[in-house]
């Protein structure tokens, strides 16, 4: 909001709560009021550019290919910037006419400069932008600092010609961004060399060895003039992050190939280890501004230190055959032996088939006839299980961790272990067919698949007297299904010698269900509920009715339910804001506060809708004329609820600023405002917007039809560049993100649900 309206809504805030009004014009010597824009100040238009140069070539026996690449990307806010330089280098040596050694490299440097973004942090800068007050100045020329800084609590704001201080004592957000430091400075490196021998003809072996390096150095600086390194007289903390892999693997490959029979043999060995570290050194009360590069010896008076150790392995084995009958039949099998060492020795081994086929019908004779319109069909399936990796450390470990006695350091129990943890496990299956049309010009492609996610890990809760850290036991509990199907349009629409139009779309639907968990318990957090039967994490909150015209108060639903949690009643309640207490709705009497209920956490949430987008998709086009490209790329997605935090953040009832949709307002009986606006109290957000849970007031559609990218492009001609010795040279302009669109992702949402309901569909979810 602007200042004037700013001014009226703190009041109002400030009155209704029977205090004085606080807020108040500051006006300027020239007699100017002062309205700051601090989304101005905050946010700019960015600047992002990139490049990339390459060689390649081969003399004799010898191949190679080198790169080096360089990004420079501005952050739409203030002091926010990446730089990235990258270089690759690849080798190929043929030793002999059996031998071949080669070993690619890469190693990238990438910097970001950035602030907090944290909403627990006063300075995170999204955070307090949308919150600083726009009667006040951002500069002030007579403190010390140049900055509009409070006098009385110097991490707080200036606040003006107010007569109250911002709330929460956020910090001038501009003093922030242009004072406080955070950086990440890293380095990738990523190299394998190998080893490839034709031991007979058809037979060849491979050997390789490869590295995935991390390296990253964390820094952060917090001035100790303002903000939140005030209260530590400044900050400084360093951390270091490094992260090794190494992966050896031998594969063993065999290809034959029998009149019309072909054959594919492979088997591979591979071993991988991980190893990851971190370390970190935080030190306050700085001696001087002066030292804000690094940690400097005898520079601070509090230093504090952390760190942490961990490493996994994985050793593998995997079979796999491939055949095909003349280019019409084709099989494929596979078995994969994985060991991991986060599982006790006992389960650390898992099998994991799988197999697929693939009938290619149009190779028949009987096609002939239909070859010119049908110029290729064939159906296709497959079946596929892996097990997951990511499930931790040492989960089967029961193990001790840093523990303290009072003052005295020690060690302490920290994780109840459970060896008879076993892999978690995924099944995929899917059955589609391809067609193409018009020798291939046209291509259509379309799938239906099954996803069973079996014997989850999840935190099956254990007694408190048992003594177990965390009060749980982890357990292999845990199944999650979807199913969903997949469309892809390949089309060369237009093609001739000056002009070409191609297409390629796609669009894919995603089910998603809850089977089990620890005795059917929900999980729940503030906005999310994982629910048997319902879709992982799905929105999980109030039912908002809108506001009582009479008083102001928000109302909202509750529920009486049976013994299975079924709905049997609507009963609608009203928070009063001034006894801060809920009440029955009568809405014969709506000023009646006679009848006491309270909005129950475990009673009155409900599942409001999947997180997850049940459609999405894109649509590309590609337009050439003579030497120009144009590429238009179109992205959509929706079916799925969002939270709109940030809407409730700014109808927020403390001393900040607010958007403009909080001056709709309730007013008086009179005067209703927008009849989902509540009558404003100060510092009882609780009550009047009820933000630290989901509500259908903050709960919005996820569709949106998004231009991704749009890209122009132009090739100079060769005869140009011959005499330059330049194979190829293209100019280019491109922009991305450039609109967003609600109108046509609402069509493709109801086309789903068209589809959804067709009798196709529905026997495909059977």
């Amino acid at each position: 909001m602007g200042a004037q309206d700013f001014v009226t809504i703190q009041n109002e805030k400030y009155t209704n709560s029977g205090a004085n009004a606080v807020a108040n014009l500051q006006t300027r010597a020239d007699g100017s009021v002062v309205d700051t824009d601090w989304q101005d100040l905050v946010f700019r238009k960015a600047v992002q550019h990139s490049h990339n140069l390459s060689v390649s070539g081969g003399v004799d026996k010898t191949n190679y290919f080198f790169s080096f690449g360089f990004a420079d990307q501005e952050g739409i806010v203030l002091s926010n910037e990446l730089k990235r330089y990258s270089f690759r280098a690849n080798i190929e040596q043929k030793v002999n006419n059996w031998l071949t050694a080669g070993f690619k490299s890469g190693v990238t440097r990438q910097s970001n400069y950035g602030p907090l973004t944290g909403s627990n942090n006063l300075s995170g800068n999204v955070f307090g932008a949308i919150r600083m007050l726009p009667n006040v100045e951002a500069l002030d020329p007579t403190h010390p600092t140049g900055y509009n800084i409070d006098l009385i609590n110097i991490r707080s704001l200036g606040r003006g010609a107010n007569n109250d201080v911002i709330s929460n004592g956020i910090p001038n957000q501009l003093f922030v961004l242009e004072n406080d430091r955070r950086a990440s400075n890293s380095w990738r490196l990523l190299g394998n060399a190998f080893l490839q021998a034709e031991l007979t003809k058809g037979l060849n072996f491979r050997t390789q060895l490869g590295i995935d390096g991390s390296y990253v150095d964390d820094y952060l600086f917090q001035d100790p003039r303002h903000g939140d390194g005030s209260s530590a007289n400044g900050r400084v903390s360093q951390a270091f992050s490094p992260s090794t892999r190494w992966n050896w693997q031998n594969i063993l490959t065999y290809d034959k190939v029998f009149d019309k029979h072909n054959l594919g043999v492979t088997l591979v060995q591979e071993y991988q280890k991980e190893k990851t570290s971190f370390f970190q050194s935080q030190v306050t009360n700085i001696s001087d501004l002066y030292f804000q590069e690094n940690i400097v010896s005898g520079t601070f008076a509090t230093p504090e230190a952390y760190g942490g150790i961990g490493e996994n392995g994985l050793a593998s084995y995997l079979g796999r055959v491939n055949y095909n009958y003349g280019g019409k039949y084709y099989f494929s099998a596979s078995i994969r032996r994985d060991e991991l060492s986060a599982l006790a020795p006992g389960n650390r081994v898992g099998y994991f088939p799988g197999a697929s086929f693939a009938y290619r019908i149009s190779e028949e004779s009987f096609w002939d006839s239909m070859e010119d319109y049908i110029s290729d069909f064939r159906i296709r399936g497959s079946y596929a299980q892996t097990g997951n990796t990511s499930i931790g450390n040492y989960p089967y470990i029961g193990s001790y961790g840093s523990g303290l006695y009072g003052t005295q350091n020690g060690i302490a129990y920290n994780n109840f272990g459970n060896d008879q943890l076993k892999w978690e496990s995924q099944t995929k299956t899917d059955l589609g067919f391809d067609v193409g049309f018009d020798n291939n010009r046209y291509n259509l492609s379309v799938a239906y698949w099954t996803q069973d996610n079996d014997d989850i890990i999840l935190q099956a809760p254990t007694a408190p007297s048992l003594g177990i850290p965390g009060n749980f036991v982890n357990k292999n509990i845990g199944r999650v299904k979807g199913s969903g199907i997949e469309l892809t349009v390949d089309a060369n629409v237009v093609r001739n010698d000056n002009f070409n139009w191609n297409v390629s779309a796609n669009f894919s639907t995603q089910k998603n269900e809850v089977v089990t968990l620890v005795n059917g318990q929900d999980i729940t957090t503030a906005y999310n509920v994982i629910r048997e039967g319902e879709s992982i994490r799905s929105l999980y909150g109030y039912v908002y009715h809108g506001v009582n015209a009479a008083n102001g108060n928000p109302v909202y639903e509750s529920y009486n339910k049976d013994a299975d949690g079924n709905i049997t009643e609507t009963i609608l309640i009203q928070a009063d804001l001034a006894k801060q207490q809920y009440y029955v709705y009568n809405e014969a009497n709506p000023t009646d506060l006679s009848t006491v209920r309270a909005l129950s956490a475990s009673r009155d949430r409900i599942v409001l809708g999947s997180a997850l987008p049940k459609w999405f998709g894109g649509l590309d086009n590609t337009f050439s004329f003579g030497n120009l490209d144009l590429n238009i790329f179109l992205r959509f997605s929706g079916g799925n609820k969002i939270m709109n935090r940030t809407k409730a953040d700014l109808l927020g009832m403390t001393f900040n600023n607010n958007g403009t949709e909080i001056l709709g307002r309730w007013q008086s009986p009179e005067n209703p405002g927008d009849g989902q606006t509540p009558k404003l109290w100060l510092n009882r957000d609780a009550l009047v917007n009820n933000p630290d849970f989901a509500s259908t007031r903050w709960v919005e559609d996820g569709d949106f039809l998004r231009l991704q990218n749009v890209s122009l492009s132009y090739r100079l001609p060769s005869s140009t560049l011959k005499s330059l010795n330049i194979s190829s040279l293209k100019v280019y302009v491109q922009g991305q993100n450039l609109a967003t669109s609600l109108v046509i992702a609402v069509w493709i949402r109801n086309f789903y649900r068209l589809l959804y309901r067709s009798r196709i569909w529905g026997r495909l979810q059977r």
